[in-house]
């Protein structure tokens, strides 16, 4: 009889794809079930864009200094991708005259899909694919979980097409929807020891009655909407959005943990710790715009470490800023427009590199949060790819005359972690790029965001070519390089 020979690496490799960890973990011995960490993705917004100039790094690709306000990210350039010229495809007034460029930007930034007027992104963001993707294989105790600060009612995240998520922002709120009834396993020296199971009935039954009460209102304004003209339908579908709204903050457990129609049933992951740093966060507390941000960080990493979720988004402000508390007496959206609309003044470029040195003091914190926990081969960080976006650029050098800070070449995302399964990291990736683009002809020979998105899913497993209903291509981005 011939065996085919398998090697222990290749064991745990599998393991890990298919997050067998979490439910073999008490029959591995310790250092395997180490190995064995899941892939995860977070998807973090923030509003009008960086100053170019100060934000994109100086040198070549596996030697640079990063850009000036973004030094706090110095002691993780080598697991950081910067992406330098990339298009936001689709945002631009020839696209659709009727929506403003920072609300197009938003909406289909991590969606790469087109945007209606009055639904927003006709597609999923890239986080909900991924999650669709990994949850059917594997299930946690929740599917994602989106959190924010000052997000308002707007949304980069979609769950589906004119499907919304909206951010959870109070941080207790979450605290409790995450550990409601959890006890953090000790650390294992045999794997995980899964937590007692938690009694959610009653909870069950009274999220089920308020569940039909929305399905009950959202089908009587559904009706009166077919009978409406369309001025009236633009006011019912804001009373629709608001119910929305309301109702995916009462059921947001439920929600995130729902199995995607249409997948294969997946087995059930157990909620415990596939590192050895799975604990509750410190209770929820702080008034000050860095410290609600720090603590929506502070559960994320704590539903990573503990396996509740593989899947996260973090929404700071919304296409219109949000932000400006994060700079007393400064407006985040007037700076932005006064430096990328009219000839900047040395007192615009200053105060927006303030705004720009804040978000990279909160990227430093998530990166050492995340990188300080040890898991497998690395740690968290190495093990949960974070894909950064905004809605807009800012025309800082010229090209198309008015397009100010409602810009979309050179377009700033970039990416942290990942560094186990997905790209090459501690590189500074120039893309062929040009200042230039003032029709669709024109934008679809640059390089879009879409083969960002495309290579995104496929570093997570999906059999994808092109990623949004406005991919103006094919393929992934070719300038990075798969580990």
């Amino acid at each position: 009889m011939a065996f085919t020979s398998f090697s222990r690496r290749r064991m745990l490799a599998a393991f890990a794809a298919a997050g067998g960890a979490s439910r073999l973990g008490p029959f591995l011995p310790a250092s395997a079930y180490a190995a064995a960490a899941p892939k995860r993705i977070l998807t973090v917004f923030h509003p009008m864009g960086y100053l170019e100039k100060s934000f994109f790094p100086q040198g070549t690709q596996n030697d640079f200094t990063l850009g000036e306000t973004m030094t706090d990210l110095d002691p993780w350039k080598n697991k950081t991708i910067f992406l330098d010229g990339m298009n936001l495809y689709g945002i631009a007034y020839f696209f659709n005259f009727k929506s403003n460029e920072h609300g197009i930007g938003e909406a289909t930034c991590f969606t790469g899909a087109k945007y209606d007027e009055f639904g927003g992104a006709t597609g999923p963001s890239i986080d909900q694919a991924v999650a669709d993707f990994q949850y059917a294989q594997v299930k946690t105790r929740f599917r994602s979980i989106s959190l924010g600060v000052n997000a308002g009612d707007s949304s980069p995240f979609y769950r589906s097409s004119k499907t919304k998520i909206r951010a959870q922002g109070s941080a207790q709120a979450t605290f409790d929807m995450l550990f409601d009834g959890f006890a953090a396993p000790n650390a294992p020296s045999q794997g995980p020891t899964a937590p007692a199971p938690v009694d959610t009935t009653s909870r069950d039954r009274l999220r089920s009655r308020r569940q039909s009460v929305m399905n009950l209102v959202k089908r009587d304004l559904d009706r009166l909407r077919k009978l409406s003209g369309r001025d009236d339908q633009a006011k019912l579908d804001a009373h629709l959005e608001g119910i929305s709204s309301i109702e995916n903050r009462l059921k947001l457990s439920a929600a995130q943990s729902t199995e995607p129609k249409g997948t294969s049933s997946g087995p059930l992951a157990t909620a415990g710790s596939i590192t050895q740093g799975c604990a509750k966060p410190s209770t929820m507390v702080g008034a000050s715009i860095q410290s609600r941000v720090h603590m929506q960080m502070d559960l994320i990493a704590a539903a990573f470490a503990c396996d509740l979720t593989r899947h996260a988004s973090l929404q700071l402000g919304d296409a219109n800023g949000g932000m400006d508390e994060a700079v007393p007496g400064v407006g985040q959206h007037e700076t932005t427009h006064a430096v990328g609309d009219a000839m900047a003044q040395p007192k615009d470029v200053d105060n927006h590199k303030k705004y720009d040195r804040w978000y990279a003091a909160r990227w430093a914190y998530l990166l050492n949060k995340l990188d300080s926990i040890k898991e497998g081969n690395g740690t968290m960080l190495d093990n949960t790819l974070i894909v950064f976006g905004q809605d807009t650029t800012t025309n800082t050098e010229g090209g198309l005359s008015g397009f100010g800070a409602h810009y979309s070449l050179r377009f700033p995302m970039f990416l942290a972690g990942g560094g186990n399964f997905a790209f090459k990291t501690g590189q500074y990736l120039k893309i062929p790029r040009a200042n230039s683009g003032g029709s669709v002809e024109a934008q679809k020979k640059l390089v879009s965001h879409q083969r960002l998105l495309t290579s995104i899913g496929q570093a997570f497993g999906m059999d994808i070519n092109t990623f949004g209903d406005h991919d103006p291509g094919t393929g992934p981005l070719t300038q990075l390089t798969r580990v």
